[in-house]
C-alpha cells in the first residue's frame, strides 16, 4: 500500500486556485466578460437607482469604495480607505434634494459615511452619521444598511454581539434629516 501526501501552503493553494480558476470547494469557475480589480475583499455591491453604476465595498487589507460603470465594468471612481476608516459590508442608496446619496457602513468606527453619486459616477463626501457608543463601551460594528420606503429613515444593523451585550445585536433607527439615532432595537 502506497500512501502519498501533498502539502500545499495557503499561499500555494491560493496561487493554484488563481491559475486554475478553482473555488474553495474545488469546482472550476470561468468568469464571463472581463474582470475589474476592486480591492482585496469585495463583500458587497449595490446598483445605483438609475442602473448606470455599481458600487463595491471591500473589507480586506485594501479597503476601497469603488464605482463601476454597469455597462462596461470600467472604474469611474475609487477611494482607498485606511484601516482607521473601518469600511464594512453595508451599502444603501437614497435621494435628498435631487441628489443620489450613498450610505456606507464603517464597522467598528460606529459610523456611516455619506457620499453623493454624481452623474459621471464619482463619489463626493457628503458627511457622516455617528452612532453613539453603547453602554457596554464597545463598538457597535455597523454592518448592513437599509433605507425606509419613504427615504427618511436609515436602518443600520449593529453586529456587536459578544459577552458584554449578552450576545445580542441591534438595529439603529436613524432619522436622515437630523442624522441622529432615534432609537436602537435590540435583537435576540
Amino acid at each position: 500500500v502506497v500512501v502519498s501526501f501533498v502539502v500545499v501552503s495557503v499561499a500555494g493553494f491560493a496561487a493554484y486556485q488563481a491559475l486554475n480558476r478553482l473555488l474553495p470547494t474545488g469546482k472550476p469557475i470561468t468568469p464571463v466578460g472581463r474582470e475589474t480589480e476592486v480591492g482585496s475583499f469585495p463583500c458587497n455591491l449595490l446598483t445605483s437607482p438609475d442602473g448606470r453604476f455599481v458600487v463595491v465595498t471591500d473589507t480586506g487589507s485594501r479597503e476601497e469604495l469603488t464605482v463601476l460603470d454597469a455597462k462596461t465594468g470600467e472604474k469611474t471612481f475609487h477611494t482607498a480607505m485606511s484601516d482607521e476608516d473601518g469600511l464594512y459590508f453595508g451599502l444603501a442608496f437614497g435621494k435628498a434634494g435631487g441628489k443620489t446619496l450613498l450610505y456606507a457602513s464603517h464597522g467598528d468606527k460606529n459610523s456611516i459615511s455619506i457620499h453623493e453619486l454624481t452623474s459621471d459616477g464619482k463619489l463626493i463626501d457628503a458627511g457622516t452619521i455617528q452612532v453613539p457608543e453603547p453602554p457596554a463601551g464597545s463598538p457597535r460594528y455597523i454592518a448592513g444598511l437599509a433605507l425606509s420606503d419613504d427615504g427618511n429613515t436609515l436602518y443600520a444593523v449593529e453586529n456587536e454581539s459578544f459577552s458584554k451585550t449578552d450576545f445580542k445585536g441591534g438595529v439603529a433607527v436613524i432619522d436622515l434629516a437630523s442624522k441622529k439615532v432615534l432609537r436602537t432595537i435590540d435583537t435576540p
